[in-house]
This record gives C-alpha cells, sequence and structure tokens, in this order.
C-alpha cells in the first residue's frame, strides 16, 4: 500500500500562521459558547504548535549546563504542566 505524498507551497510555520488567523477570524464572529470555546481551544493548539515548532526547529538549542538527571525531570514536570495547563 502506497502512502500519498503531499507537496506544500508553503512552510508548515506559514500554515500554521494562515490556520490560526482563520480560526481568530472564526472566533471573532461567533457569539460565546461551546462552538466558540472550541474554535479557542483549536486556536490554541495551533498557537502552541507554533511555538514547539519553532523552539524545535531553533538552532540554539543546548542542554542546559546545569541539567542534571535530577533535576531534569522536574524541569519536564513543569514543561508538561504548563503545556496542559495543570494547576501548580
Amino acid at each position: 500500500m502506497n502512502r500519498r505524498r503531499t507537496n506544500h507551497t508553503a512552510t508548515f510555520e506559514e500554515r500554521l500562521a494562515a490556520e490560526a488567523q482563520r480560526l481568530k477570524e472564526q472566533a471573532r464572529k461567533l457569539k460565546p459558547g461551546n462552538e466558540r470555546d472550541q474554535v479557542m481551544t483549536k486556536l490554541r493548539q495551533t498557537e502552541l504548535a507554533s511555538d514547539i515548532n519553532k523552539w524545535v526547529t531553533s538552532p540554539g538549542i543546548v542542554p542546559s549546563k546545569t541539567s542534571t538527571p535530577q533535576n531534569r525531570d522536574s524541569i519536564e514536570g513543569a514543561f508538561w504542566d504548563r503545556l496542559l495547563r495543570r494547576p501548580n
């Protein structure tokens, strides 16, 4: 079974930005309610994906010199708590 291949004319970042803009416009047109909340959730996810993509593709990613196996777990835990919006 062959996979379908898609050649994109825009970069991933450009497609995320376009989707975020489309979702913002859609949210502005909706009245407060469940549908608008779903659009806002998708917008937050798109913006987060853009932020993560920028972070992952940045040339300056280097491990912290103070990062040790002991504090790495707490750093990663804080990242995931913020990502999932868990209360402190």
